[in-house]
């Protein structure tokens, strides 16, 4: 209801491969964000503040554990 149009899987993907510039890959049948992106995601993350409440809040998942 916030958006002029319909949120769509596509209009994400657009938005995550030409806006945000993290590369997708096909991997039985699904998109899927590549490990290779992680360092990309990391610096988005730290851009947007993304995950700062939960890092004050000890409720991050080490990268091991996911």
């Amino acid at each position: 209801m916030d958006y002029e149009r319909k949120i769509t899987g596509k209009w994400l993907g657009w938005i995550i491969r030409k806006k945000l510039g993290i590369k997708t890959q096909r991997s039985h049948g699904e998109h899927v964000v590549p490990r290779s992106e992680t360092p990309k995601l990391q610096r988005l993350f730290e851009k947007y503040a993304v995950g700062k409440d939960e890092e004050a809040a000890g409720n991050v998942q080490s990268e091991q554990e996911i």
